[in-house]
């Protein structure tokens, strides 16, 4: 009887969760027009970013949670987004921030040595496995329109 009742709790939960993955996705080229009228740095770069973290925008936490970035709510959870333009915005704020930053400490590289300033792939900079990050990155081409 308390299995059966567990089961049921279960599947009234299942039901009634948060409808995140209700939310149309964008295309891939959606996504990239979409960071270029938000006037971002380097969009394309944003855009590998997304594709990257998201395995062209199919992975779990981008189709159910609108989480394009795989952008973290802390250390130990991604965060979760009612619609993917809100996750588009907290990207393009906090890109925004960084690069800030990093033009304010006398940089000049491109996006990639931004990146690899801001230790993007493993919270340090300088780390060996941002060289093959990058190389990743860059090998990733934008659909034709």
């Amino acid at each position: 009887m308390m299995t059966r009742g567990i089961l049921f709790l279960g599947a009234i939960l299942f039901l009634v969760r948060p409808a995140f993955s209700q939310n149309k996705l964008p295309s891939e080229r959606e996504l990239f027009d979409t960071l270029v009228a938000r006037g971002i740095y380097a969009p394309e770069v944003a855009w590998q970013i997304a594709v990257w973290e998201t395995g062209h925008l199919k992975s779990n936490l981008c189709v159910n949670y609108n989480n394009l970035f795989g952008l973290r709510r802390d250390k130990s959870s991604y965060a979760h987004f009612d619609h993917w333009t809100d996750c588009v915005d907290r990207f393009v704020s906090l890109w925004t921030t960084r690069h800030n930053r990093y033009i304010e400490a006398g940089h000049k590289g491109d996006a990639y040595d931004f990146l690899k300033w801001w230790g993007y792939c493993t919270g340090q900079s300088n780390h060996p496995r941002e060289t093959e990050y990058v190389a990743r990155l860059k090998s990733i081409r934008l659909p034709k329109k």
